[in-house]
């Protein structure tokens, strides 16, 4: 699992907030919400939503450590022929935090049941990546008459090994260990990792993950969220996917997740007709360092166009 996972330069000039002290959640939000922003109480946590566009529905779901202006330009493609609902997952993002202190796995889930029971949307297509793609695969799973299309980038939830644990080369990162702020130094360390040439991690993305990553109290949340994960058996879950699913995975040398996950995705869903589409040198972002090529097989994906090439 990725444990990780505007004017975003002026935030702590606007805010008079010194590098590398803590922000609160109202400086961000004036900083970094969208026009289309609104929060929405689910599970009794103020939740960070942007439902915007018409047409067919499709919900973005991000990657933990990520928010959702993570699919700002997948939003806007997907825009033209589609409404994109997205919204930022507890300790991500503009999300409040939870009063119960139970972030979960099951937690996202409940969530969101709760924003499409909210929303009245019955059925729609989903897309998740990273700790967003185990909560898109188990909806799938427990509500198969709700997803009429599923797609999985880079998701998380297999069992782990010592290879494929994502966080077996943390030796860069160990320095920070402990600190209450982390300094801008380990966000360039840890996209560093991932974001190899030619792709370099786009500043708004470094800028903007760090700042979020300074509100009182996330680091607390993401720790709990990371403590309270189980795998669970997700062989059995998948099992009962039925949705025809495209699986795209970064398959470069810097990905978080091996690649071989990907074949483990589509062979532990036997019920559901599926597409594995692998990319050489990209990494755990793949949307985020060739976005026309991936937006474009969503795209195709979604309008039915790669349905001759599906097989359980």
């Amino acid at each position: 699992m990725c444990a990780c996972w505007f004017s975003i330069f002026l935030l702590p000039a606007a805010c008079g907030a010194q590098e590398d002290a803590t922000l609160t959640l109202d400086d961000l939000r004036e900083s970094y919400q969208l026009p289309a922003s609104r929060y929405v109480t689910l599970q009794g946590i103020d939740v960070h939503v942007v439902d915007e566009h018409e047409g067919p529905p499709v919900l973005l779901l991000h990657a933990s450590g990520l928010n959702l202006r993570a699919w700002d330009s997948l939003s806007k493609t997907l825009g033209q022929t589609r409404r994109v609902i997205r919204f930022d997952w507890p300790a991500s993002g503009l999300t409040g935090p939870d009063p119960s202190r139970t972030e979960s796995i099951e937690l996202y889930l409940a969530i969101v049941v709760e924003l499409l029971d909210r929303l009245e949307i019955d059925m729609i297509d989903i897309v998740g990546t990273s700790t967003g793609g185990i909560a898109a695969f188990q909806f799938a799973s427990a509500y198969p008459q709700r997803v009429s299309r599923l797609i999985l980038i880079n998701a998380a939830g297999l069992p782990r090994t010592a290879d494929t644990n994502p966080n077996q080369n943390r030796s860069a990162l160990a320095q920070y260990d402990g600190r209450e702020v982390r300094p801008l130094e380990y966000y360039e360390t840890y996209f560093g990792m991932i974001f190899k040439p030619p792709y370099q991690t786009p500043p708004w993305l470094l800028r903007m993950t760090y700042d979020i990553d300074r509100r009182d109290g996330i680091r607390e949340e993401q720790n709990r969220f990371l403590k309270n994960y189980r795998t669970g058996d997700p062989q059995s879950v998948l099992s009962r996917i039925t949705t025809p699913t495209l699986i795209l995975w970064g398959a470069g040398h810097q990905a978080l997740l091996d690649s071989e996950q990907a074949d483990q995705f589509k062979s532990w869903m036997p019920n559901a007709p599926s597409l594995v589409i692998k990319y050489p040198g990209l990494g755990h972002y793949p949307y985020l360092e060739e976005p026309a090529l991936i937006e474009s097989d969503i795209e195709t994906f979604l309008a039915d166009g790669f349905d001759g090439q599906l097989s359980r």
